[in-house]
């Protein structure tokens, strides 16, 4: 069973030896809220952040399993950089390949906008949130690792 706990940088993650789906389900969905309030915490006064926030939040309850399955397969995309954890590829990916495939502009012109505020809020953490951003997003390619591999 993972257990809830706090990165460094603040953002909940878990360790875990056996999930099940719903656990895989929230677990994810924990650090992805984590993560956006994170964000809409950085930007307060940011529309368009504070209503990416809502939406995410809004997302999870209403359909567990959408950002999940949404974001899941763009961390198993990347699952090797990740793993890797170089700084070069969290401040470089910028994704345009998967927008411009995007059959949603309007999700994909949201995601446009909030790329280069992740990456300041990479760019102005010291050593220790970077690292713990990274263990975070690891963390979420686990939760999407796991639930594949109880769902499949």
């Amino acid at each position: 069973m993972r257990h809830l706990k706090t990165a460094a940088s603040g953002i909940v993650t878990a360790e875990m030896d056996k999930p099940t789906l719903l656990q895989t389900v929230e677990g994810f969905n924990a650090i992805i809220k984590s993560l956006t309030t994170d964000l809409a915490a950085r930007y307060p006064d940011d529309p368009v952040v504070v209503r990416m926030q809502k939406r995410t939040m809004l997302a999870v309850h209403a359909t567990p399993t959408f950002v999940l399955e949404m974001v899941g397969p763009y961390l198993y995309k990347y699952r090797k950089e990740i793993y890797a954890g170089k700084d070069v590829f969290f401040l470089q990916q910028d994704y345009s390949g998967e927008l411009k495939q995007s059959k949603d502009m309007e999700k994909a012109d949201m995601v446009k906008y909030l790329i280069p505020k992740v990456k300041m809020a990479w760019a102005e953490a010291n050593a220790k949130r970077r690292s713990g951003y990274k263990e975070t997003v690891q963390e979420l390619l686990d939760w999407y690792l796991d639930y594949l591999s109880v769902t499949h």
